[in-house]
């Protein structure tokens, strides 16, 4: 794969956006940093150009980063112009004044924020960074939506290391999430830290927790996980699941769950029984952990918010 292609490549193309094949729901995470737009995912690279790998141990800035715009960005001459330029000629927000938000789940994946974004006049323009958080794993809300999947949600583990991303949002961004996100969630800030792929390290980011607890059983939370992702050792293989498919087939051996929501995962999307009945049948299953001291943390919605060009936002 050349460079343009890679510039171009969208991990998550439109069609399997969880809106239109549930079962094809996006796991925890992309596969590269990226800056998103409503046409093109360009790649976010190193100083130097070349694709960026471990965290590098200098602690390079996103400032200092550059995107691969090959031969798709019309009129531009260099072919990784700085991440910052790209944002000023799009006359869009810079770094210092954006939000840094977790993406989990769907919201990791350039066809949901398309999705989300719709027909808004809000410019879709996110830079969006592979990304470790310390403390917290991402599990999976306690119901299953009115689409038929299971979304996603955080809680808190001492000693997790979890791989997510971080997106930065202008204000105006931040509000058409919070908007798609409410009531269902609070939007919280998690001060911890967090080690982008960039080697930059951050105090802390915002996080999308869901209401009513999550999915678990007595050995512990189910964990979201990614296709050939490894499983960590401190999570049994019957609680991690990389895909939605694996995740209602479990869910259906449960007679009362099958009888309400449907016999299989296919079932369950065609019938789309709703968030109230599935909630209800899976805390008579004992699969809820009603408890998550993250959503006890306060509701920033509506808030000014931190900043990452801010001393709170940077570690």
């Amino acid at each position: 794969m050349g460079d343009d292609e890679i510039a171009r490549f969208d991990p998550y193309a439109a069609e399997n956006s969880p809106r239109a094949r549930p079962l094809e729901y996006p796991g925890a995470r992309p596969s590269m940093s990226a800056l998103i737009t409503r046409t093109a995912v360009w790649q976010i690279r190193a100083r130097d150009g070349d694709p960026l790998g471990s965290p590098s141990p200098s602690g390079l800035r996103l400032d200092d980063c550059r995107v691969a715009l090959g031969a798709a960005y019309p009129g531009q001459s260099d072919p990784f112009p700085s991440l910052a330029s790209v944002l000023e000629q799009e006359q869009v927000a810079g770094l210092g004044a954006r939000v840094p938000v977790l993406a989990i789940g769907s919201n990791a994946a350039p066809a949901q924020l398309r999705h989300k974004f719709g027909s808004s006049s809000t410019p879709l323009v996110v830079p969006s960074v592979l990304a470790w958080v310390r403390g917290v794993r991402v599990g999976f809300c306690a119901f299953v939506s009115a689409l038929g999947y299971v979304p996603a949600t955080v809680f808190p583990q001492a000693g997790a290391e979890t791989g997510t991303v971080v997106q930065l949002l202008d204000d105006d961004q931040l509000a058409e999430i919070d908007e798609t996100e409410s009531p269902a969630y609070r939007r919280v800030w998690l001060e911890t830290p967090i080690l982008l792929q960039t080697g930059e390290r951050l105090a802390g980011a915002y996080a999308y927790v869901a209401r009513g607890g999550y999915l678990a059983e007595e050995t512990g939370a189910w964990v979201m996980g990614t296709p050939g992702e490894r499983r960590p050792a401190s999570v049994d293989q019957g609680r991690w699941f990389a895909d939605q498919r694996s995740l209602l087939a479990r869910l259906c051996l449960d007679a009362a769950f099958a009888e309400a929501m449907g016999a299989d995962p296919d079932e369950v999307v065609e019938r789309r029984a709703g968030a109230g009945v599935s909630e209800r049948v899976l805390r008579a299953q004992g699969l809820v952990h009603e408890e998550n001291a993250l959503y006890d943390l306060p509701d920033r919605m509506g808030r000014p918010p931190v900043r990452y060009g801010s001393p709170a936002g940077r570690g």
